[in-house]
């Protein structure tokens, strides 16, 4: 009976691969936005307003003393996604602006206390481009596409860019 082994250049390439995955920082990667990577029309704007609450236990180190943290925080936001083509591929710009609004309270050293926080939240800039995918499309071409296409496969690249606020608003 023989036994096949990987050759010499899968191994390598293998170790390399954990290698890199070894020492990479961790990455962030939750995005809660459905459809994110959709074709849409080249040329149609989009806007969008959203809304979060935040609620919940702190968790710090105990060395702060500061026990029993809570936050209640809600969060509207606004946001446009203008469509646009670059090579022949379908790219969108993503700005949104969220406006925070923080409650916390606790006890610091044993005394109760509580910090309000109030104003525009970092600013958000997303520019995302399809390498792989369908060709950017207007109007009828792309309702024909779209209502032709039972699946598709959609390889995109993005770079978001947050900008932090000029001013927050702080009341005890």
């Amino acid at each position: 009976m023989r036994i096949n082994r990987p050759d010499d250049g899968c191994l390598q390439v293998a170790a390399l691969v954990l290698a890199v995955l070894m020492v990479a920082p961790p990455g962030h990667a939750q995005e809660i936005e459905p459809r994110r990577w959709s074709h849409l029309p080249i040329g149609a704007n989009f806007g969008g307003l959203g809304y979060a609450y935040t609620t919940g236990d702190i968790s710090l180190e105990p060395e702060l003393r500061i026990p029993e943290r809570q936050i209640r925080s809600p969060n509207p936001r606004c946001e446009i996604h203008p469509e646009l083509r670059i090579v022949r591929k379908s790219a969108r710009v993503d700005i949104a602006q969220p406006y925070q609004f923080g409650h916390w309270t606790g006890t610091v050293n044993g005394v109760p206390a509580k910090v309000d926080r109030e104003g525009l939240a970092n600013t958000s800039a997303r520019f995302a481009v399809e390498p792989r995918g369908r060709a950017a499309t207007r109007g009828k071409e792309f309702a024909e596409y779209r209502a032709s296409a039972e699946h598709e496969t959609i390889v995109g690249l993005g770079l978001v860019l947050q900008f932090p606020p000029a001013n927050t608003t702080m009341t005890n």
